[in-house]
């Protein structure tokens, strides 16, 4: 019997060291009060278990400030940023500290490949051409497209955009906005240029509560077609959102916490993530906009709402 037991015993106890996966404390750092990002971090708490502080740039839950001033960052084992801002900050304000990333376009344009591989996440990976390509099977014969942006946050993006919309033959017309308080204003001038299309962008400087329900508004008013990243914003009206699966890039981003964690900086594990672009309709929007939607797109959309 203990001769049984001592096996047992040795047998639990190699199964825990080989495969425990070891508590760790983590910073989360949001850039913006948002579904898409609350829906990453969600992913991230499932996934990591990890204790985990949380702030968030624009002032919500105590604030970047308010966290570096409280020592968090120092506390922690590892940062993880959700959003671009979010990234750029943890890079200057980390110390060193590893750095896992979602929610982020083109983050090789905050110079991450410096850091030698202390720096690890999931990029939003979708091309703006796939985007364009998919947007004009939705809805062929509108080719003009206008969108609102903040060059230090979208400008690369805007800038192949607007190549890839030239080889689609769409016209994209593009309003910059350096501030929040810029985009009621950007908006108007796109709307009042008669564009075919509105495409919301999940640019920090551009999506809020107040600028969606504000953009949301004036083109329903102007008959023109809302896309956005989100399909909660196609639930509340918006006519088309072309989105990831948020909340597993929050999956992903734990997994490389706890890769790090577990066996330290591993340079050559996977940083991309393949992401599916997800469909969703709003068919009563389409309605009231006069649009023919495929058959064909409705029947593989994510989400339809009626």
């Amino acid at each position: 019997m203990k001769k049984q037991f001592v096996i047992i015993l040795t047998i639990f106890i190699l199964f825990m060291t080989t495969t425990r996966v070891w508590a760790f404390e983590a910073l989360v750092v949001k850039s913006i009060k948002a579904e898409p990002y609350d829906k990453a971090l969600d992913g991230f708490k499932i996934a990591s278990g990890a204790d985990i502080m949380e702030c968030e740039i624009d002032g919500g839950m105590g604030g970047a400030e308010a966290a570096k001033k409280a020592g968090m960052m120092k506390r922690a084992d590892v940062v993880v940023a959700i959003g671009r801002e979010a990234l750029a900050l943890a890079i200057e304000e980390a110390g060193g500290k590893p750095i896992v990333y979602c929610m982020v376009m083109r983050p090789e344009s905050l110079g991450i490949d410096r850091y030698d591989g202390i720096v690890k996440g999931s990029p939003l990976t979708a091309s703006a051409r796939d985007q364009l390509a998919k947007i004009e099977s939705i809805m062929p014969g509108y080719k003009s497209i206008g969108v609102v942006y903040d060059q230090k946050n979208s400008g690369t993006f805007i800038k192949e955009a607007k190549t890839a919309a030239k080889e689609l033959g769409i016209e994209l017309i593009a309003a910059k906005a350096r501030t929040g308080k810029d985009v009621p204003r950007a908006t108007r001038k796109l709307a009042g240029m008669g564009i075919d299309a509105f495409w919301l962008l999940p640019d920090a400087t551009v999506i809020s509560i107040e600028a969606f329900d504000y953009i949301l508004l004036l083109t329903l008013e102007n008959k023109i077609p809302l896309i956005t990243y989100s399909d909660s914003m196609v639930k509340s009206g918006a006519f088309l959102s072309l989105s990831y699966d948020y909340f597993a890039m929050g999956e992903h981003a734990a997994t490389l916490a706890q890769g790090i964690i577990n066996k330290g900086y591993n340079r050559t594990a996977k940083d991309k993530r393949d992401l599916k672009l997800h469909v969703s309709i709003n068919i009563k929007s389409a309605q009231k906009l006069n649009i023919k939607t495929p058959d064909e797109i409705i029947r593989t959309a994510k989400n339809v709402y009626e």
